[in-house]
């Protein structure tokens, strides 16, 4: 005799709840990032848009004029507001991560042309797989 179909159905119940519930927590560690990632590219563009000294020296090490500094933290605050937009519309998630994506992108090229340290290539690097995880998420 074979187990009983009533059994099998709620294996099948229990087992498809712990996976679902597992998405979710997943789901929530994910939004969760994608929050915390729109915060940090805010505060990243804003920082650049204000002029901060630093920032304004740092563009001009890297031979940037002051005006692509401006429109580096206008696309980074934008990138960091339609990513967080993704948390409400999914397929921006998407969009803004493709926006920020690119951005790490140049800066590591950027941090690699002027011969800056390890240390700082690291930084967009990490923010573009920090990025990568939150799309795929």
């Amino acid at each position: 005799m074979g187990v009983p179909l009533d059994a099998v159905a709620l294996m099948v119940d229990s087992t498809l709840g712990t996976i679902g519930a597992g998405n979710s927590q997943l789901a929530l560690v994910g939004d969760g990032l994608q929050g915390l990632l729109g915060l940090v590219f805010a505060v990243s563009g804003a920082v650049k848009l204000v002029g901060v000294d630093e920032m304004v020296e740092n563009f001009e090490r890297w031979g940037y004029p002051q005006w692509f500094r401006l429109v580096t933290g206008l696309v980074e605050v934008t990138g960091a507001l339609v990513l967080v937009g993704g948390l409400v519309v999914p397929v921006a998630t998407a969009i803004g991560g493709a926006v920020l994506g690119v951005t790490m992108l140049g800066a590591i090229y950027t941090h690699v042309h002027v011969d800056d340290p390890l240390s700082e290539t690291a930084k967009p690097a990490t923010l573009l797989v920090v990025v990568a995880v939150v799309v795929v998420l």
